[in-house]
């Protein structure tokens, strides 16, 4: 099973959710609705109901998003665009790896600001919360420099720059090494088979239509094919 047949079947598994909670969802309402008629609400039919709409926003999302990603499966065969979509899919590994140390660093760190800040700083006062400050300072955002500083203390300091320039500077500049590496050796494969698979489109398409009108093969009818078939 290649990959657009794992879209396709996320997709209709996608869809049946999708029908499925949008009949509960009618139900839950419809139930409400007899209910205040007869004038014996329950009041968990309403939470069963937002929970329900709730399942449903975010089936349809998913739903929404793979059937617009379901598009390359089309714009493959225009040649640029069809080329970068290789790359990009043979590169989610390298990014895969990436994320994965990156995610140590933050994890590690997260409990490190934690246990040092958590009493001190609002921004630190969870784990969870630590992490997501990490986060942002992946992104560039320093704003919690100020309150770091203001605590007049040398290890936290230490800790907040070493890590911003770990994260920011080395951590971000090996991504794009990597993923310039990661591209110089695949785009060359994938032009190769990206041609190989608009010879394949055509000639199964000359095929259909030689059976049905009884015209020549594709290979034989069009010279100029051959030069796809390398």
């Amino acid at each position: 099973m290649d990959f657009w047949n794992c879209l396709d079947l996320t997709i209709i598994v996608s869809s049946v959710a999708w029908i499925i909670l949008a009949q509960k969802y009618r139900q839950a309402v419809n139930e409400i609705f007899v209910q205040l008629n007869a004038s014996d609400v329950d009041v968990s039919q309403f939470s069963y109901a937002s929970d329900v709409l709730t399942s449903f926003q975010e089936t349809h999302a998913i739903f929404a998003v793979l059937i617009w990603y379901n598009l390359f499966r089309y714009l493959r065969l225009v040649p640029t665009i069809g080329v970068m979509h290789r790359v990009f899919i043979k590169m989610v590994g390298s990014i895969a790896i990436f994320l994965l140390i990156l995610g140590i660093f933050i994890i590690g760190f997260g409990f490190g600001f934690h246990l040092l800040l958590g009493h001190k700083l609002a921004t630190f006062v969870t784990w969870s919360s630590s992490v997501t400050t990490l986060v942002r300072m992946t992104t560039g955002d320093t704003s919690d420099w100020a309150s770091v500083s203001a605590l007049n203390s040398i290890l936290p300091t230490l800790m907040y720059f070493y890590f911003a320039i770990l994260a920011a500077v080395l951590l971000m500049n090996m991504l794009i090494a990597v993923l310039n590496t990661a591209y110089s050796a695949t785009v060359e494969k994938a032009e190769i088979e990206q041609r190989q698979e608009v010879y394949n489109a055509i000639l199964s398409y000359g095929l259909e239509q030689g059976r049905a009108f009884g015209t020549p093969p594709p290979k034989a009818a069009y010279p100029w094919l051959r030069e796809f078939d390398r």
